[in-house]
């Protein structure tokens, strides 16, 4: 089958991978630029989402969504597994693999569950990477960003000391203040 080449910046071919609802996925393709269409045209994974959470406890947990799709032809069925997720944090998801989905399926929501670890000030990022059994090199990514809160100064144990104890504070209050 001929290849077909587009390039449009220095080194980068790119060419669509398939016509999906009037829209056009483009994919980089290293090297000569030349498709092979009938593998490029054979992905039928597609997930949607992003894990986003700013401002997160640490030590806490978050829940989450994302969906597997079927974007293949009609008829074919899509085998799927979470390959990998990030290594930090406590991870559960429900299902974490499938079998059988059709494009008629619509799509299969993964419930996910993340306990952050009890780093505070701290951003968290990395991918889910769900992938086509039949096809490594047909995957998706989802996108992770957690970002966990700089402690607050009152959580601090010599305020925490200062708090249940007020005669102390008001007796040091009085000290400053004659300095």
């Amino acid at each position: 089958m001929q290849g077909i080449e587009w390039t449009f910046l220095a080194g980068i071919t790119t060419a669509p991978l398939a016509v999906i609802s009037q829209e056009i996925i483009y994919k980089s393709i290293p090297g000569d630029g030349l498709v092979d269409w009938e593998s490029a045209l054979a992905i039928d994974l597609n997930c949607d989402g992003i894990i986003h959470y700013d401002g997160i406890t640490a030590g806490s947990t978050v829940y989450g969504t994302f969906k597997v799709l079927n974007i293949g032809g009609p008829n074919s069925t899509l085998n799927w597994e979470i390959e990998s997720y990030p290594n930090w944090g406590t991870w559960t998801f429900n299902p974490i693999s499938g079998e059988n989905l059709t494009p008629e399926d619509e799509f299969i929501t993964v419930y996910l569950t993340i306990e952050i670890p009890s780093e505070s000030d701290t951003a968290f990022e990395g991918y889910i990477r769900v992938i086509n059994q039949d096809d490594v090199e047909d995957y998706d990514l989802i996108p992770v960003y957690i970002k966990t809160p700089r402690q607050k100064i009152t959580d601090m144990i010599f305020f925490k000391f200062l708090k249940n104890n007020l005669n102390i504070y008001w007796f040091l209050q009085l000290i400053l203040k004659n300095f």
